[in-house]
């Protein structure tokens, strides 16, 4: 009987060369497989190291995608993380195989990176495998006795141009943009799935922190937030009637205490309840998308069109203030009481003013159709988008029906010398999943709490 999960130790190109592991249908290999852990050896994550830094910039942008998964993991306690739940996990793992003994297998050589990749799959056992597109170590691995296998020839990469060939390419583009009178507008949505017209969005699950965690992040805060020292001044009837002109009165200190005895409960309460006011946030996911002018020549009204069909609503942020979900920001201490001469030099000088005559910046993008809840349609214009720019942004969807829930969203972008507009069709899956707080979608959503 095949396995139900396959223990693929992957040499640097599958990261570099293979279209991303999460996004592989393993199936097509792996008929009855249940889940694929995707080892990274030692040997691999020095090759990345230095591709990062490298002159190729698809190996170099790929190189740090990789490092940044391989770095989340390494923050796990297994070493491991799930980048993929359906229909195969997919998990990204950091091997660990007790050390090698080149002296037992002398048909491998230390010195060669392939046998360093072989060796470490020999080590792990449990019916590790190599998985490369290069014949090296698959060769080297069935002479050490290993299964090997090589990625499909669709879930390659489109082949790497050549030096002179990028050159070529880029002094066509640059011709295009000199010779056109009209913009070439690009726009997708990022997570936007050719094959199957669909875009995925997930609302997070959290366990709530360790109590140990929620302690030390309080206590961070706190530290930051520390307890004012108050001066009283000197007791005496003319202080118990007005306060000394330097110091506070005995109550003004006392209603300070008691504030921050109710700020460091609410800043523990805060840490605790953390998981559900993240999963609150969360139910806006947000749709990322981009829209970029590969042109020589401006968009003139750029708009940026969204609609949205099914039992939903459109929203301009992720914490909108009609939603009812309150953000998730850390309580603020209370304000130290101020003493008479406090009071005078506060007044002693007049605000700023705002410059309320300032026109629109004609290169920004503003709100020509807000979304409120209910809403379907959203728009957001740029009057001038200039040559080359790329504008990434996210419209933020709200489901009113259980989940999971299929919903479609358009993207449409038009502009006054655009031939001809931009019209792309997406079936939108929502759903709910389970995720460390180290994911990248708890992470935007604490950053969007902070804004």
């Amino acid at each position: 009987m095949p396995p139900e999960i396959e223990t693929l130790y992957a040499d640097t190109n599958a990261f570099l060369q293979v279209r991303d592991l999460k996004d592989i249908p393993w199936r097509d290999m792996f008929h009855d497989v249940r889940a694929v852990d995707v080892m990274v050896a030692p040997r691999v994550i020095e090759e990345l190291d230095k591709h990062k830094s490298g002159t190729n910039q698809r190996r170099r942008d790929r190189a740090r995608a990789a490092l940044q998964l391989i770095d989340r993991a390494a923050r796990e306690a297994d070493l491991a993380i799930v980048v993929r739940e359906e229909p195969v996990r997919v998990r990204i793992v950091i091997s660990a195989a007790p050390r090698f003994d080149w002296a037992s297998h002398s048909v491998l050589d230390p010195a060669k990176p392939d046998d360093q990749l072989v060796a470490e799959a020999l080590s792990c056992g449990n019916g590790a495998a190599v998985f490369s597109h290069d014949s090296g170590p698959r060769i080297r691995a069935r002479i050490a006795g290993l299964e090997s296998y090589e990625p499909l020839p669709e879930w390659m990469l489109p082949i790497e141009q050549t030096d002179e060939q990028r050159r070529v390419t880029s002094l066509e583009r640059d011709l295009r943009r000199a010779l056109s009178n009209s913009p070439t507008i690009i726009a997708a949505f990022e997570n936007y799935d050719e094959s199957t017209a669909e875009v995925r969005a997930i609302i997070p699950v959290l366990q709530q922190l360790e109590r140990e965690k929620i302690e030390q992040l309080s206590n961070e805060y706190l530290a930051k937030h520390p307890r004012a020292s108050l001066y009283t001044g000197p007791r005496g009837l003319a202080h118990q009637l007005s306060g000394h002109f330097a110091g506070v009165s005995e109550s003004q200190a006392e209603r300070y205490n008691e504030d921050y005895n109710k700020f460091q409960s609410n800043v523990r309460a805060h840490f605790a309840n953390l998981h559900k006011q993240v999963r609150k946030m969360g139910a806006s996911v947000a749709i990322r998308y981009f829209v970029e002018n590969d042109s020589g020549v401006s968009a003139k009204g750029l708009r940026v069109e969204f609609d949205l069909e099914g039992n939903g609503t459109l929203l301009a942020d992720r914490t909108h203030h009609l939603l009812g979900h309150k953000k998730s920001r850390m309580p603020e201490p209370p304000a130290k009481p101020r003493s008479i001469l406090d009071q005078f030099e506060k007044y002693s000088h007049f605000p700023n003013l705002p410059d309320l005559g300032s026109p629109r910046d004609p290169v920004h993008f503003y709100w020509y159709d807000r979304p409120n809840i209910g809403g379907k349609h959203s728009a957001l214009q740029c009057q001038d988008f200039r040559a080359t720019r790329k504008f990434r942004d996210s419209i933020f969807v709200m489901s009113f029906d259980n989940l999971p829930t299929t919903m479609s969203i358009r993207l449409h972008v038009s502009a006054e010398n655009l031939p001809a507009p931009i019209d792309i069709l997406a079936k939108l899956n929502i759903v709910e999943k389970a995720v460390d707080w180290s994911d990248e979608i708890v992470r935007d959503i604490l950053k969007d709490d902070e804004e």
